[in-house]
């Protein structure tokens, strides 16, 4: 969101054109290969000894109980699910529903996942181009993502990272467009992009009010009622997303809950996590077995379908828990304090031990890199939708529970800077003439 200068349509029509060029399509080439590859050729050699085959939360299941009429449930014999967000469920069931059902990794995974990363890739390059007005840029971003590592690995698990990565890519696209007429509609769209990424990941669930009030304070002198009007729409969009998932929790259990039961189970494990070792719910699940008791899932009633009374109880378990680590924070807030800065080192490079020495190597120069970025950027102001989001996400797992694998979605604004760095070290010094080669010719006598 541009909130500093008057906005600019030729550069805004521009990124079609940009991004149609064979350097552009090169990179995106390329981001398509290496996943593909990696997902049919190299995961398959190396999940079993990473512990990631058939390591999953679940989504599988879920999404065949969706097709098979069961609902929003682990299986029909439990009750309703109310602890796993349902974005990239009911995105499973819908390739489920083209090509078949399938649990646990496989083609279809990673086909969709590679395209949908794949298309990642391109809108990186778009904002990047929006933002930095650097062509070069956009393509060091590009090429940057099209070869980071991690988000490569998931593409080929059954996890929801490439698709909120990819659903926050398109929101801040969008975003970034509000200062552009009519601002309203790009606002109320972002809103509602940002509110489908919450459905995949709940955490994302209060950035459109922050961002709705950074825009209301951008635009204090602009014209506050136009702010005002964008920042209302911004919420609006992601109230329209998210309001029938609330309204189906808020049916099931009597109380308003953001998206999903888990939030006293987060502050828990970041309480209380291992940060040196593993995820602490992975396990991997042998034929038939479902997934609800790594889920605290209660279990199914004799008389029959389990349903509102359970899930209430579910519900109460988790405030039990939320309880008890307010409780544990007021008895000692030094614990607490002194877990921020590790769950910031685990959010953004610590943890999984068997590639920890990757994490290292990729991490730490693209932060470096990204920091430098957005020193060497000329118009910070620009830059206020990706930066908020990575402060934002940072922010909420130093609070709660943090891996690296959550910083995934916001890793292509750390690389979209750090290309800009990049484009800026490689640019080639401006030719300059030689003074006697433009020296005004000595007049005749």
């Amino acid at each position: 969101m541009n909130t500093t200068t008057p906005s600019n349509p030729a550069r805004g029509a521009r990124i079609p054109r940009a991004l149609a060029g064979r350097g552009p399509l090169a990179v995106a080439l390329v981001a398509l290969l290496v996943r593909l590859v990696f997902c049919f050729l190299v995961y398959p050699r190396v999940a079993s000894r990473l512990h990631w085959l058939h390591v999953d939360d679940g989504f599988d299941q879920l999404a065949a109980s969706l097709l098979a009429g069961h609902g929003f449930r682990f299986s029909p014999t439990l009750p309703p699910n109310l602890t796993t967000p349902p974005g990239y469920a009911f995105f499973l069931a819908f390739v489920f529903r083209l090509t078949g059902v399938a649990m646990n990794e496989g083609w279809r995974i990673w086909i969709v996942q590679s395209l949908l990363d794949t298309g990642t890739t391109v809108l990186i390059m778009a904002i990047a181009w929006r933002l930095l007005d650097s062509r070069r840029g956009a393509l060091w971003a590009g090429m940057l993502y099209a070869l980071y590592p991690q988000i490569i690995a998931y593409c080929a698990r059954p996890f929801g990272e490439v698709l909120a990565t990819f659903l926050l890519a398109l929101a801040v696209l969008v975003a970034i467009e509000v200062d552009r007429r009519p601002a309203w509609l790009s606002a109320f769209l972002a809103g509602a992009l940002f509110g489908l990424a919450a459905l995949v990941k709940e955490k994302i669930l209060v950035f459109p009010v922050l961002l709705a009030v950074a825009i209301l304070w951008r635009w204090r002198r602009r014209g506050a009622r136009q702010g005002a009007i964008a920042a209302v729409s911004v919420a609006l969009g992601a109230a329209i997303a998210v309001g029938p998932w609330i309204a189906r929790d808020y049916h099931l259990t009597g109380e308003i809950m953001p998206i999903t039961s888990r939030t006293g189970r987060a502050l828990h494990w970041g309480l209380r996590g291992d940060y040196a070792a593993g995820d602490p719910d992975v396990r991997e699940f042998g034929p038939g077995e479902t997934h609800h008791e790594s889920w605290g899932m209660v279990p199914p009633t004799r008389s029959g379908d389990p349903g509102t009374p359970e899930a209430r109880q579910r519900l109460e378990g988790d405030d039990r828990l939320l309880d008890s680590s307010f409780r544990v924070i007021r008895e000692n807030p030094g614990h607490f304090l002194k877990m921020i800065p590790v769950k910031v080192l685990a959010f953004w490079y610590w943890g999984q031990p068997g590639v920890i020495w990757a994490n290292y190597a990729t991490q730490i120069p693209l932060l470096v890199l990204g920091v430098w970025g957005v020193i060497l950027a000329r118009d910070r102001g620009r830059l206020m939708v990706p930066l908020l989001l990575v402060i934002y996400f940072a922010g909420v797992h130093a609070l709660l529970v943090a891996r690296m694998r959550y910083s995934l979605p916001v890793m292509p604004y750390v690389v979209l800077f750090a290309g800009y760095t990049l484009s800026r070290m490689t640019e080639r010094p401006a030719r300059v003439a030689h003074p006697a080669a433009v020296a005004p010719a000595a007049p005749a006598r």
